[in-house]
C-alpha cells in the first residue's frame, strides 16, 4: 500500500511476526498508564467520599502587563479537613501510598504562581 511507510520509522514487528521491543515497550506503557488512571480514579473518590476537596479559584496579574490569569472551579485537598481525620483514615491514606500524594499535591500549591512568572517572562522575550 501506498500509505505504508517503508523508508522511516521503526518496525512494530520483527520478521517472523514477533512484535517488536518499541511495541512492547508502547504496549507496557499503555497498561501502566492504565492501572495509574484507575488507581487515581480510586483515590479521589475516597477522597471525595471523606469531603476532603474543596473549590479554589486563584487569579494571577502578570507584572508589567495587563494579561491576567483566572482558575476557577480548582478542587484542591483541604488541609485542615486532612488533619481532622481519624488515626485508622490516614493510616488508610499511608498504607495506600496515598499520603504521599497528597502532600505532593499540597506543595505543589505553591508553585501556580511561579508557573504564571514563568509563562510571563517567556511570553515577553518573544
Amino acid at each position: 500500500s501506498d500509505r505504508v511507510q517503508k523508508k522511516t520509522g521503526v518496525a512494530l514487528f520483527e520478521k517472523g511476526g514477533k512484535e517488536a521491543p518499541v511495541l512492547e515497550s508502547a504496549k507496557n506503557f499503555l497498561v501502566e498508564h492504565y492501572a495509574h488512571a484507575r488507581l487515581t480514579i480510586e483515590f479521589c473518590a475516597w477522597l471525595a467520599k471523606e469531603e476532603l476537596f474543596t473549590e479554589m479559584s486563584a487569579k494571577f496579574d502578570l507584572a508589567n502587563s495587563k494579561e491576567s490569569f483566572l482558575f476557577e472551579h480548582l478542587f484542591i485537598i483541604d488541609e485542615a479537613k486532612l488533619m481532622k481525620l481519624p488515626q485508622e483514615k490516614v493510616m488508610h491514606l499511608f498504607t495506600r501510598g496515598w499520603l504521599g500524594w497528597i502532600y505532593a499535591h499540597l506543595m505543589s500549591l505553591s508553585n501556580m504562581s511561579q508557573l504564571v512568572d514563568r509563562y510571563a517572562k517567556r511570553s515577553a522575550s518573544k
